[in-house]
């Protein structure tokens, strides 16, 4: 939806906008069926995915100012 808004703010709007509606029956639906959702494999994936991301970003980020130290920066 994010990268849809530069072409089509309205489109991408209502996608937001129906993304919102959908996750509120699949809630409401859930607490009617009394329904339990486990979510912690889901979770781990999705740290794994952003550990990924973030050494991949670190990486590019070394490479392209191999003399500025992030770490240090983001600690001050």
């Amino acid at each position: 939806s994010a990268k849809l808004f530069v072409i089509s703010p309205i489109s991408s709007q209502k996608l937001s906008e129906l993304s919102v509606h959908l996750g509120s029956i699949v809630l409401d639906s859930a607490a009617l069926t009394k329904a339990r959702f486990d979510f912690s494999k889901c979770n781990d994936r999705s740290a794994t995915l952003l550990d990924e991301v973030k050494l991949m970003a670190d990486s590019k980020l070394n490479k392209q100012y191999p003399l500025v130290d992030f770490f240090k920066l983001s600690n001050v």
